[in-house]
């Protein structure tokens, strides 16, 4: 028998995010829970081992084999990793997200990822740069990126981007 978290026990902002979705997988979480319920502290660790991400998550096609650290302590979510399988290629995330602050620094990186399931996660996370419709879908892409937000700047990427075979129209 798998333990299992009553959802009644959560406050209902958190609630209201986790009871739609049906993914599935193996999580291991050592959470505490601290302040009020209308203003709820996380602090502890999410594992994700082998995790799928379903439509239900808001994604057009499912995503397989996930696995990922996450540490929460109040308001910054520190990313250890999270890979992402493209086909048979992770997309490697390592950052943190600091909600009081509102900055959000990480790196992206992967090689020989396919463009077409690249394209397609881009788009599911409701990013539309004009760019990624000109893709035409063949080849492989390599990228080791550093993404700075800041709440009142525009966003400051560094990096590189590698092609192979990969092509875009240009009108």
């Amino acid at each position: 028998r798998k333990p299992y978290l009553p959802l009644s026990l959560l406050p209902v902002s958190t609630r209201m995010r986790i009871e739609p979705i049906n993914d599935d997988g193996f999580v291991t979480l050592d959470l505490k829970l601290k302040g009020n319920q209308s203003a709820p502290k996380y602090f502890g660790t999410i594992l994700l081992d082998d995790f799928n991400l379903t439509q239900n998550s808001g994604f057009i096609s499912v995503i397989k084999g996930l696995n990922g650290k996450l540490l929460l302590d109040n308001q910054i979510m520190k990313i250890e990793y999270l890979n992402i399988p493209i086909e048979t290629t992770p997309l490697v995330i390592k950052g943190f997200i600091d909600s009081e602050k509102i900055i959000t620094s990480f790196n992206i990186a992967g090689n020989g990822l396919n463009v077409t399931v690249l394209k397609d996660l881009i788009t599911q996370s409701g990013l539309q740069p004009p760019i990624v419709n000109d893709i035409i879908p063949d080849g492989k892409l390599n990228l080791n990126l550093d993404i700075f937000i800041d709440k009142d700047k525009a966003p400051e990427i560094k990096g590189s981007i590698g092609f192979d075979n990969l092509g875009a129209l240009l009108l």
